[in-house]
């Protein structure tokens, strides 16, 4: 009688089976019930949501310095008025793309107190045009820092964007004075 070999085909084929079986495992981590850690490199989204609440602050009392601009027809004039109503309703579209309520509740005690929402009624129609001016180039560059700051890709294209509006409408401002 022949020798009997150590291993048969059906030996190996079951000893193989196994080996993938027992390799392939469960991963230990899967049963852990702590919660992964979060990426370093992610994020945080209360920085991103304490940045849109601060740069609504910002736009809301922009917004009422433009309006008390326009109440006032000696600072709008009479080629400036369309541009003050169209920045106006920038910085209203604006508030609304961040989920904010409107300038007119956003603007009041509530706002931040170091900065007045509103032109100095002092000093001449043109020093309260230059000061409106110098108060929303001060905006543009704030939302421009505010992109640089954001976390969210998204958020930073948005608030950019907005940079460019700004900047936008204050050409038209300078063009018709």
């Amino acid at each position: 009688m022949p020798a009997r070999p150590v291993a048969t085909r059906r030996t190996a084929l079951v000893g193989a089976g196994a080996l993938v079986v027992l390799s392939t495992g469960c991963d230990a981590d899967v049963l852990d019930p702590r919660p992964a850690p979060q990426d370093p490199s992610l994020p945080d989204p209360d920085a991103d949501d304490a940045l849109v609440a601060q740069v609504r602050v910002e736009l809301a009392q922009a917004a009422a310095r433009v309006r008390t601009a326009q109440a006032d027809p000696a600072v709008a004039g009479p080629a400036g008025a369309a541009g003050l109503a169209a920045l106006a309703a920038l910085h209203e579209a604006h508030l609304a793309e961040l989920g904010g309520p409107s300038a007119e509740s956003t603007a009041g005690p509530s706002a931040a107190p170091s900065a007045s929402p509103t032109l100095a009624p002092s000093g001449s129609p043109a020093a309260r045009r230059r000061d409106l001016v110098r108060h929303e180039r001060a905006l543009q560059q704030r939302l421009a820092e505010a992109s640089v700051s954001a976390g969210s890709a998204e958020l930073a294209r948005v608030l950019a964007s907005m940079s460019a509006a700004v900047a936008q409408q204050l050409a038209v401002l300078g063009s018709g004075s």
